[in-house]
């Protein structure tokens, strides 16, 4: 088992928790099903965007189209959308444990030819970058429907890792085109003892500064609508409702 698979730790056991919609007299009810998973220490890695909405210790993660559903990477990329951009999100991983969370983009029908990305820790005290490795190449042959290969950015990128900010870039080795959806990067992160972390967790701002052609023209621009960034969070105490 590689640290990959490990990180998604025991996020499948979030689904236990549903909630089912029925109708009722043309209303839409919301109906709570709760299975006990006491004794466990549910924990996941959630994709970019899929981080759902939080607030304080809750994790609202968003109905796709009537369940509730837990979107764990690797299985799912996030970003479904020509343009979009960001980092996963870590749910229920305490102080003095360390997660990978993934860098994903959707290139559409764009080759990429180079990237340049800046991330900002709003809560330095709580977590640090401590790595950043190249794109994952089995996520394309094990997830085909979910990710395209990341031709030529499978090794470590350029990394500086400051206290608060990281910058990453890397340009393409390869002959081969990257387009579609790509993983373009993991990121290490510990969770610094004693903690505990913010009780709505430790943002992780991403800023998407250049994402260019082989030509080095504005994929940005090219695309229709834009590009769209997701931030990443790091939360310890989180529930499903």
């Amino acid at each position: 088992m590689n640290r990959f698979d490990r990180v998604l730790g025991m996020g499948l056991a979030l689904a236990l928790i549903l909630l089912g919609v029925t109708a009722c007299d043309s209303e839409t009810e919301a109906k709570e099903e709760v299975v006990n998973i006491s004794g466990s220490d549910p924990r996941a890695i959630l994709a970019p965007g899929k981080a759902g909405v939080l607030s304080g210790t809750t994790l609202l993660v968003p109905r796709v189209p009537n369940t509730f559903h837990v979107y764990s990477v690797p299985e799912f990329a996030g970003v479904e959308n020509p343009g979009e951009a960001g980092i996963g999100t870590s749910i229920g991983y305490n102080p003095g444990e360390r997660v990978f969370l993934p860098i994903n983009v959707n290139l559409g029908m764009e080759e990429l030819g180079s990237y340049s990305i800046t991330l900002t820790l709003q809560n330095p005290a709580a977590i640090q970058i401590v790595d950043v490795d190249g794109s994952v190449p089995y996520l394309p042959i094990s997830y085909p429907s979910q990710y395209q290969a990341a031709e030529g950015f499978e090794t470590q990128p350029v990394v500086s890792i400051g206290n608060t900010v990281t910058t990453i870039s890397a340009a393409s080795a390869s002959a081969e085109p990257t387009t579609g959806r790509v993983n373009l990067a993991y990121v290490t992160v510990d969770i610094l003892e004693p903690g505990p972390l913010p009780p709505a967790g430790a943002v992780i701002t991403f800023t998407l500064d250049s994402l260019q052609t082989p030509g080095d023209d504005d994929i940005c621009a090219i695309l229709t609508g834009g590009c769209t960034t997701f931030d990443g969070i790091v939360i310890e105490n989180f529930r499903i409702q």
